[in-house]
Order: C-alpha cells, then structure tokens, then sequence
C-alpha cells in the first residue's frame, strides 16, 4: 500500500530511463540534463542526459532520458535559491523545451 504524506508527489522510477511523478504543480528549470519539478513543498531534480519533458498536466509529469541522478529538497525557494516558476513561465535563461 502507497504512503503518501499531504502535498507530497509520488515518484515511480523505471529503470533510469523514465520517471512519472504524480502530485506535481511547477516546474522549476529543465534542459536536457536536469528536470527540476516542484511538488508543494518538495523540489525533485533529475539529472542526466538527453533528458525530456515528455508529459506535463495539471498535477502530473513523466521525464524520459538517461536518469543518472534523482534529489529530494524541501523548502520554498527550491535548490540554489532558484526561483520557482509556474508551468507555462519560460525559463530565466531563455531555454527549456515545454510539453
């Protein structure tokens, strides 16, 4: 049986090659090496190569691509201070790919 603590994300991880991640509501930064989603208060960061935002929806996303790293931070700025965006925002740096 799932546990799930309120506003907290479900991450289900295939292999290292894709991540489907219910509960989540932002996105913070992504290119092809990382995938930075927010989740209430949990920031998830995926890194890899040849990453991709392949689904994205209201409450929901799957990342696809060589997985080589996924971390768990709480707080509400998110990783490194960075700024959180809604989805729809375009990225500080002009970059990202959005599904």
């Amino acid at each position: 049986m799932e546990t799930r603590g309120a506003g907290s994300p479900v991450v289900e991880l295939h292999g290292n090659r894709r991540a489907v991640v219910d509960g989540c509501d932002g996105i913070v930064d992504y290119d092809s090496e990382r995938v930075i989603l927010r989740g209430g208060r949990l920031i998830l960061r995926f890194s890899g190569r040849g990453l991709r935002l392949v689904r994205l929806t209201e409450s929901s996303a799957i990342v696809e691509g060589a997985i080589h790293q996924v971390e768990y931070a709480y707080g509400e700025n998110g990783m490194g201070g960075m700024p959180l965006r809604q989805k729809g925002e375009s990225s500080p740096k002009g970059g990202g790919n959005h599904a």
